[in-house]
């Protein structure tokens, strides 16, 4: 059982549905009248009771990051100059990547938490902005989203300048042909 407010809750089994039974006295409880809801209710999954109202939290935390994150890093692309495509793919990847390992790990930490009778909710959002703000102090200290970057940056460089050089080969092998044609050179 968790504490929820001033009264206690329990997940059950019925059948193939999973129940929250919530304990205590419900006059002292200002959100929770009732005395058992379904896992899947409304009202548990916004408050992050039960193991899909966790669920629901970390996707919601997700969720944010990608409406942020993807705006954020857009305005940046249309803004400075020196910041390319591959700059704008590294960095909404990077983003989303440390919000969605952030987010497993708290729900992870707030399923164990809930067995052992503390507030998951609370354990859930801690333990994913401590591992967000850990992947965010990596990711800049060994500056690995520049490393990415700078390599699809050099690829791309290498890659047009063989093209380009690539396309200069067949136009003088065009105009050597265009030559012998016109010089009465026919095959």
């Amino acid at each position: 059982m968790a504490e929820v407010f001033l009264g206690k809750y329990e997940i059950t089994q019925n059948g193939a549905k999973s129940y929250i039974s919530v304990k205590g006295n419900h006059k002292l409880r200002t959100v929770i009248k009732g005395t058992r809801y379904l896992s899947t209710n409304a009202q548990m999954l916004k408050l992050g009771i039960g193991q899909q109202g966790l669920k629901a939290s970390a996707k919601g935390g997700v969720l944010i990051t990608v409406l942020f994150s993807v705006p954020y890093h857009t305005l940046e692309l249309t803004l400075k100059q020196d910041y390319l495509m591959s700059n704008w793919v590294v960095d909404i990847s990077a983003d989303v990547t440390k919000a969605a390992v952030s987010a497993c790990l708290g729900f992870l930490f707030a399923s164990a938490a809930a067995i052992l009778t503390i507030i998951p909710i609370a354990v859930d959002v801690t333990v994913a902005f401590t591992f967000n703000t850990a992947f965010n102090y990596l990711d800049t200290r060994y500056q690995i989203s520049k490393k990415i970057i700078d390599s699809i940056n050099e690829y791309t460089e290498k890659r047009a300048k063989n093209d380009l050089d690539n396309l200069g080969i067949k136009i003088d092998r065009m105009k050597a042909l265009n030559s012998m044609r016109t010089n009465g050179f026919y095959f």
